[in-house]
């Protein structure tokens, strides 16, 4: 191997060094360094391969054209760096390299890696590079964009983000990704726009990163998807299409992590596991179809929402309920999961099983339901059927209600039409006066009691006792014919659901 050394005091130009490499039958390696580095006439054609290390050196600009080359810049300084590889080369970028506005790669045939270490660069930019077997960011190295594109399909082998980097804008759009290895970076914003994944995406302790995968596809010798130990980490898959080979989503220790599904065709069985001592991170799904079954192992269904979404072969969610579950235990899980969980029981006719999870599916979506203006109504009847049957599952309760509506609002009625008179003593308090059961049970049958409204009314001389007598009235019926049916559909709970 042959070494030679161009820098400030040596007095051998870069020419001579040059036509010395075209002329040498071994590899050789450059070392060079200072502000007289002139690659304006570099066009090697050398017969062997060709190192360059480049160190402490500043350009404002640079344009190379690379063929079988390696290239190293060491602690340099550029302005914008223009690259261009007619045949497969190295590049690296080490030791505090700053590029402060642009890098800008390209080629026309497979470059075999580059190497961010350490360095800072505003803007990375490869465009349609013909093949490229590493791209390798890492050591605390920052980049403010990275913008990867393929005019026509090309493909990355092995894309590497790790050790403390800083990405602040990603977008990588019309390649094939082999392995996809995110480990210890921040990625603000990442997109991967009509890209291909054939083997691996690993992503280990990110954290406040945001991942996007838009008409993203998943081909058939993909092995798995690996998330672990990151935090506020949020994945998007928009339109993502998954071949017949299936996907597993490994999770393990993710905290505050949010993965989304939306517009997805999954057209092969997806599973989602994690170690029996950790929770799988908060899936949401919005209009998409899962067309084989969905499995998700060691999870709790408190971190699951389906919006508009077809499971056509089913989908397995692990429950260990108690018998008497409270209503707060109940809440924490999404109305759409016991929606699901209730259609699945009626596919299998098991309609015990999808009375109870519709019970479910209708106090979570009350507390979900927010007090608004548009919503009052709505709130008002799930509350109203929750405490007079228990969303038609208990008579029992059919029979409290309608009890207590009926003394309530005939003890108004009666009360108003008396004067609001408070009771000097037991005697005199209506409750133990024959004449006031007589009439209340008259109240309960609702046909009866116009009549006597009627003639309270006549001999009421007070506004107030007159609005108050016919509020009650009314509202008494009402809420007592209500009672009766919920008291009826709580006793038909086994014919329908």
């Amino acid at each position: 191997m042959a070494t030679y050394r161009f820098e400030n005091q040596n007095p051998e130009p870069l020419v001579q060094i040059l036509y010395k490499i075209t002329q040498s039958r071994t590899h050789s390696t450059i070392y060079a360094s200072g502000k007289d580095i002139d690659f304006s006439s570099h066009n090697l054609q050398a017969n062997y391969p060709v190192t360059w290390i480049i160190y402490d050196t500043e350009f404002e600009q640079l344009s190379l054209n690379l063929s079988e080359e390696r290239i190293k810049f060491d602690k340099c300084s550029f302005e914008n760096l223009t690259i261009n590889i007619n045949k497969k080369s190295n590049l690296s970028f080490t030791n505090k390299c700053k590029i402060n506005i642009e890098l800008n790669i390209s080629s026309s045939e497979n470059t075999s890696s580059i190497l961010i270490d350490d360095s800072y660069i505003m803007s990375l930019m490869l465009d349609d590079l013909v093949g490229l077997s590493k791209l390798e960011i890492t050591s605390n190295s920052t980049v403010d964009l990275l913008f990867i594109r393929g005019i026509k399909r090309r493909a990355i082998h092995n894309l590497n983000i790790q050790s403390g980097s800083l990405i602040k804008k990603t977008s990588i759009s019309n390649y094939t990704i082999e392995y996809l290895n995110l480990n210890q970076a921040t990625l603000s914003n990442v997109k991967f726009e009509n890209v291909h994944f054939s083997s691996s995406i690993d992503i280990t302790s990110l954290s406040q990163s945001k991942i996007y995968f838009r008409n993203s596809l998943i081909i058939d010798e993909f092995e798995s998807f690996n998330i672990n130990t990151s935090t506020n980490l949020f994945l998007e898959f928009y339109n993502l299409v998954v071949s017949e080979n299936g996907i597993i989503f490994s999770f393990r220790n993710n905290e505050l992590c949010e993965i989304i599904f939306k517009h997805c065709f999954i057209n092969s069985h997806i599973k989602f596991i994690t170690p029996a001592e950790f929770n799988l991170p908060n899936i949401y799904t919005y209009d998409s179809v899962f067309k084989e079954l969905v499995i998700f192992e060691r999870t709790n269904p408190t971190n699951l929402q389906f919006y508009n979404t077809i499971f056509q072969n089913g989908i397995l969610i692990p429950l260990d309920l108690p018998k008497k579950i409270k209503v707060k235990s109940i809440v924490k899980t999404h109305s759409s999961v016991w929606c699901i969980l209730k259609n699945q029981a009626l596919e299998k006719n098991d309609k015990i099983t999808a009375l109870t999870y519709r019970k479910y599916e209708m106090l979570s979506f009350t507390e979900e339901l927010k007090w608004s203006r548009d919503n009052i109504s709505e709130k008002f009847v799930l509350y109203l059927n929750r405490f007079s049957n228990n969303h038609g599952l208990s008579w029992i309760r059919g029979i409290e209600f309608t009890l207590i509506v009926w003394l309530l609002f005939y003890s108004l009625y009666s009360w108003a039409s008396n004067g609001f008179i408070i009771t000097k003593g037991l005697e005199t308090l209506i409750f133990t006066q024959k004449e006031f059961w007589a009439d209340a049970i008259n109240f309960l049958w609702l046909p009866q009691g116009l009549l006597e409204l009627t003639k309270g009314l006549l001999k009421s001389t007070n506004g107030f006792y007159f609005a108050i007598m016919i509020i009650s009235f009314i509202f008494g019926k009402v809420f007592i014919a209500y009672g009766i049916y919920q008291l009826v559909a709580a006793f038909r709970k086994h014919g329908k659901v």
